[in-house]
């Protein structure tokens, strides 16, 4: 029985190259007399989240099991990858199934074994608006497809499932939903959370140790000109000499706003932009936040919540989409069109050390709900319906 899955995003930045290093870590971990094979194509450096892919895939790729095998290709554009390469791929290695992990990746020939897919979120169909206009067409097309011909969907959480059967009600039967995890033994609680404050501070070079983290490609969905004006009312409100914000990602789209509001509000001391962060240095920025905030319009899963509960930060998020179905009670949950809900957010959690330590410990125990363990052996017992 083999098995095949696209490994291409292993050295993207963001939620899927999360999902699919995780994925294979934990399989080769667990199913390590299990035949696996991980197809993967370069993709295009000139997008942020993708320029350091191989230094990334490099570092990520775990171990290999003896059984497990690896086809790397290099052509230039996806659709060329996705239409000729990888269905020659399948019809010549003849995988038991293949599940594509981008959520659009399915093969457009007649099927010769079963496709699962999994599905992170629909916005370029839901909410075309948060797109590149440029892409809007080819995503929703792709998405449609893979929706509609995979003998399996994996939704990452119930708002994902359920914006699924609201446009596709058809597949509710091939439908399920298993959340994403955390990798516990990197994010956790530091036992030097001020110490190690200080020398982020001290190499970021930001205003002070004291930091509201946000994680998060830059665009429109990310609300972060909302978040910074939030910011900048709550330090002149209170008249807070001390706290910062950083935001840490990469540059997305429709981004120069973000700048531009930070020049406007005379914030370029208090607020930091950390591009091209290691996964290294984003458990370090997580260990050591003040607290972290995600006030994010629309999300699919929302691994930044969980990072910083693992790590016991405490967290300010949106109520809703799927932000408010991870974080349940254990987050400062906001109304992320409500600048005022997000400026009392800030203060409560920033004043009061006591709701700190409060969300702190609720944050820990929320996010031992989630591991990637588990996901792993959900998604194996997918495949089991088919081989």
């Amino acid at each position: 029985m083999k098995i095949a899955l696209d490994a291409s995003f292993l050295g993207a930045t963001g939620g899927i190259g999360t999902y699919t290093f995780e994925l294979v870590r934990s399989f080769a971990q667990l199913y390590n007399d299990q035949e696996f094979l991980l197809i993967s194509n370069k993709l295009p450096e000139s997008i942020p989240q993708y320029a350091r892919q191989q230094e990334t895939y490099q570092s990520r790729m775990p171990e290999l099991p003896p059984k497990w095998k690896q086809i790397q290709t290099y052509k230039r554009f996806r659709q060329q990858w996705w239409l000729l390469t990888l269905p020659k791929i399948l019809r010549e290695h003849n995988p038991a199934i293949f599940h594509a992990i981008d959520g659009v990746s399915i093969p457009s020939f007649k099927k010769t074994q079963p496709l699962i897919v999994t599905i992170h979120d629909i916005i370029p169909i839901t909410n075309p608006e948060f797109c590149r206009y440029r892409d809007v067409i080819a995503a929703q097309l792709l998405m449609r497809h893979a929706i509609n011909k995979a003998d399996m969907i994996i939704a990452v959480s119930q708002y994902s499932a359920g914006q699924i059967l609201a446009k596709f009600p058809h597949v509710q039967s091939r439908l399920t939903t298993i959340y994403e995890g955390i990798d516990h033994n990197r994010f956790t609680p530091a036992p030097n959370r001020q110490e190690l404050a200080q020398t982020l501070s001290n190499r970021y070079a930001l205003f002070s140790p004291h930091f509201l983290l946000c994680v998060a490609t830059l665009n429109p969905r990310r609300n972060l000109v909302r978040l910074i004006r939030s910011f900048s009312e709550y330090i002149h409100s209170v008249n807070d000499s001390d706290a910062c914000l950083v935001i840490a990602g990469c540059r997305g789209w429709k981004d120069n706003e973000v700048f531009q509001t930070i020049n406007q509000m005379n914030l370029e001391t208090r607020v930091h932009f950390l591009q091209d962060v290691s996964d290294n240095d984003i458990v370090q920025l997580n260990q050591s936040a003040l607290a972290a905030i995600n006030v994010s319009l629309l999300e699919g899963f929302g691994f930044p919540v969980l990072e910083a509960m693992a790590c016991g930060t405490p967290v300010i998020c949106s109520s809703t989409t799927s932000l408010g179905e991870i974080a349940g009670d254990a987050a400062l949950c906001i109304d992320p069109t409500n600048q005022a809900s997000i400026v009392e957010a800030m203060y409560k959690i920033i004043q009061d050390q006591g709701i700190r330590e409060n969300l702190s410990k609720q944050g820990l125990e929320r996010s031992k709900d989630f591991t990637w363990e588990n996901a792993a052996k959900a998604t194996f017992e997918v495949y089991e319906q088919f081989i």
